[in-house]
């Protein structure tokens, strides 16, 4: 309050008397958005706002709320640098533990995602030892892994915690792995690099070695990419077969991470699409047993286990 009598002194806005507050609670003008504009930033339908930097090789953060920690006093250089790249904020010690959402932990034995709730997700770095499945092996029948002359190059434009991209890897295949979610990426790019190292012996060394991983969106890379034999996609399972998820690491990744749903139908279609214009022998997608095709496109043939089918697709003509 102005104590002092005689004319009011004008606002910065031309008008006499006390500036108006604004609707954060201040008085005066409110400041410039990153657009040049002033007032709140425009958001979307999903709360965020349409003038950020949109995630991707170059902008590593995530648009979710994550800490980084570390799990020893030795990991808190690399937590650091984990952080930095990522864009996120370090947390150490008790505040790391206590974080509201998701908490990249970095540890000895490497990266793991830990989730409200107490569930611990990690790449299955298991799956470069054993070339082996239980059962029949459904997905090397899919990817063709024992065609004479060696197993086809495979991209596998949606590499989650790396499941299959590594089983293929195990099998002989070269892989390049594809993922738009740079928290999952850095899951990956770690066990692959501790896998390389010798952590996990010679076996996982070799698989390892046959990997290539690109954190980045499939379309845009399939847009540019040097083509492969085969395409495989494992979006996440559809909402209605919640109880199909493969396993409670990437069930908790669903309900936590923004991007962590699966595509929109539109989406599904537009990959789809674009993995059979690249791929120069077969796109397999993987699908919950009684799930619709991906995309509303029908395959033209299928394998079919208890839980999951494999939909196999033609490369597109020309």
């Amino acid at each position: 309050m102005n104590a002092e009598r005689g004319p009011e002194a004008r606002r910065k806005d031309g008008e006499r008397g006390p500036a108006p507050r604004r609707k954060d609670g201040e008085r005066g003008p409110a400041p410039r958005r990153k657009d040049g504009e002033r007032g709140p930033e425009p958001r979307r339908k999903d709360g965020g706002s349409i003038l950020g930097v949109k995630p991707g090789v170059d902008d590593m953060s995530p648009p979710h709320a994550f800490a980084v920690t570390a799990a020893t006093g030795a990991t808190e250089t690399a937590a650091k640098e984990w952080a930095r790249r990522l864009g996120a904020p370090l947390s150490l010690g008790a505040a790391g533990k206590g974080h509201g959402g998701l908490v990249l932990e970095v540890g000895p034995a490497g990266l793991a995602l830990l989730a409200p709730g107490g569930a611990r997700v990690v790449a299955a770095v298991a799956e470069l030892l054993a070339p082996t499945r239980p059962g029949r092996d459904l997905l090397a029948r899919a990817a063709l892994s024992r065609t004479p002359g060696g197993a086809p190059s495979v991209v596998d434009a949606t590499a989650g915690l790396g499941a299959d991209g590594f089983h293929l890897a195990s099998l002989g295949h070269p892989v390049v792995m594809l993922e738009r979610e740079p928290l999952l990426g850095a899951l990956l790019e770690d066990a692959i690099a501790r896998a390389m190292a010798g952590q996990f012996g010679r076996a996982a060394a070799d698989s390892a070695r046959r990997v290539t991983l690109h954190v980045t969106d499939a379309r845009d890379y399939l847009a540019a990419g040097e083509p492969a034999g085969i395409v495989y996609l494992d979006p996440m399972f559809p909402e209605a077969s919640k109880a199909a998820l493969p396993n409670k690491g990437m069930a908790t990744l669903r309900a936590h991470l923004e991007h962590g749903t699966g595509a929109a139908a539109g989406e599904e279609a537009e990959l789809l699409e674009a993995a059979r214009a690249f791929a120069r022998r077969r796109v397999v997608v993987k699908r919950p047993l009684r799930a619709g095709a991906l995309g509303g496109q029908e395959p033209s043939g299928s394998l079919r286990g208890r839980t999951v089918r494999y939909d196999l697709y033609a490369p597109a003509p020309g």
